[in-house]
C-alpha cells in the first residue's frame, strides 16, 4: 500500500494541508518546506489516488458513451 498525505506529514512533522499545498506546486509553500515534502514522498513511494481527488473534487473528468451495436460504422467511429 503506498503512501498517504498523512504518511507525509507525520515523517515531515508539517500539517496534512502544507503537504498538500507543497505535492500541488503552491507557491505560498516555502521551497525549503517544499522540498522536504518532495523527498519524503519520495522516500515513501507516495502516488495521489485519482478516485479520492475526483470524490474531493465532485468530478471525475470521465466521459461514457453507450452505444448500441460497435460493429455498425457510425457507432465505432463515435466510440472511437
Amino acid at each position: 500500500m503506498s503512501a498517504t498525505i498523512a504518511d507525509i506529514a507525520k515523517a515531515t512533522g508539517y500539517s496534512t494541508a502544507t503537504v498538500s499545498y507543497a505535492l500541488r506546486g503552491n507557491p505560498q509553500v516555502r521551497p525549503e518546506t517544499a522540498a522536504k515534502v518532495r523527498e519524503a514522498a519520495r522516500r515513501l513511494h507516495y502516488q495521489g489516488n485519482a478516485s479520492a481527488r475526483s470524490l474531493r473534487l465532485g468530478r471525475s473528468n470521465v466521459i461514457a458513451v453507450a452505444v448500441h451495436d460497435l460493429e455498425l460504422p457510425f457507432s465505432a467511429q463515435l466510440a472511437h
